[in-house]
């Protein structure tokens, strides 16, 4: 599981992902070893976690002598690298080190042998309407073009909401009626596009821009293309995932 490695460094501002990866390593860890002394530790607690888990690092276990730690929110002091420095390549102690923020002095993790480092950032637009759709089909939902919209507005930098909104929907349908309130005046801005004169489609685009995911109103404009338009709008859809186009040069291109 961990290559080696002694170390497992989570670190990032996206914290969904972060504690999904956490929970991973603990289980492959727990059905690897069977007697493995595990604890948890969040320093940000009080100051008593510190020295608990010198204590716990300390101590040999009861049935063996490896050792897995989960280590919330280790600060960068001296007396916490001194401790960091001298479990880096102690072969029957695992920490799991998991902090929303790199902090500078921790530099030296990036580069340990001993150490697998693992970033947790935010999505760009792209990425998060493929998270979205991923989250949706492993709960087996459908939702509809507005609804996903409202969702990437909304929850573009809290995807514990989003979660939180997707299990809820497996039960409770009608939550989206009160929880999450619809785009309303996207899907009439749209039909503006079509307009006959050039200025007036550019200015609602840049209205709709303005207000919406433009990943996700390019998917939605596409869906309604056929023929010569859609042949444009699938080029021009793999060329913003190459990197060699924007959405929204994508988006002016349609319209024009």
């Amino acid at each position: 599981m961990t290559d080696g490695s002694m170390i497992i460094y989570l670190y990032g501002e996206e914290i969904y992902r972060r504690r999904e990866k956490e929970r991973f390593i603990l289980e492959e860890f727990k059905k690897k070893h069977s007697g493995l002394a595990l604890d948890k530790f969040d320093l940000d607690d009080n100051g008593e976690e510190f020295f608990r888990l010198k204590r716990f690092l300390s101590e040999g276990g009861l049935f063996t002598n490896l050792k897995l730690s989960l280590v919330r929110n280790l600060s960068d002091d001296k007396e916490s690298l001194d401790l960091l420095k001298k479990y880096l390549d102690n072969k029957e102690t695992i920490l799991i080190l998991s902090n929303r923020k790199h902090l500078k002095k921790l530099d030296f993790l990036l580069k340990g042998e001993t150490v697998k480092v693992l970033e947790f950032d935010w999505f760009d637009e792209v990425k998060f309407s493929e998270f979205i759709d991923f989250e949706v089909r492993r709960r087996s939902l459908v939702i509809d073009s507005k609804i996903k919209i409202t969702l990437l507005r909304k929850f573009r930098k809290d995807y514990v909401g989003l979660i939180n909104i997707l299990e809820r929907l497996m039960v409770e349908p009608k939550i989206l009626d009160s929880d999450i309130t619809p785009v309303m005046d996207f899907f009439p801005l749209l039909n503006k596009l079509k307009s006959l004169r050039l200025e007036e489609r550019l200015k609602y685009l840049k209205i709709i821009l303005e207000n919406n995911d433009a990943a996700a109103v390019f998917n939605v404009i596409a869906a309604t293309l056929s023929g010569e338009k859609l042949r444009v709008a699938v080029d021009l859809d793999m060329k913003t995932k190459l990197g060699k186009c924007e959405f929204e040069l994508g988006l002016i291109s349609l319209v024009i």
